[in-house]
């Protein structure tokens, strides 16, 4: 069964997956938390449905978990939260640091 998707899991499931997608320096977690409007953004996507998806999906959290960003990058489910405004913003932001 999986655990629920509290705050510190959502932004560390999105902090992980923002990592494999960004440039080393890039540090999302500052981005995120700097940012209160960004910060309740993210916490709003743990009721989208590609978010519940994910972490109820056994296979993704344990490839977050192990880093194991070939299945990551190849993951339908990831390729779409990668897409999601609320990424792209966090992605942007990171990008003109």
């Amino acid at each position: 069964m999986p655990r629920p998707c509290t705050p510190k899991r959502l932004c560390a499931l999105l902090v992980a997956l923002l990592l494999f997608a960004l440039p080393v320096r890039a540090d999302p977690l500052q981005t995120i938390t700097a940012d209160p409007a960004l910060m309740q953004k993210v916490l709003e996507l743990a009721q989208d449905p590609t978010v519940q998806a994910i972490i109820k999906n056994e296979k993704i959290m344990q490839a977050v978990r192990s880093g194991n960003l070939e299945l990551l990058g190849n993951t339908p489910e990831i390729q779409r939260l990668m897409r999601h405004p609320v990424v792209q913003e966090i992605k942007s932001r990171e990008e003109k640091r």
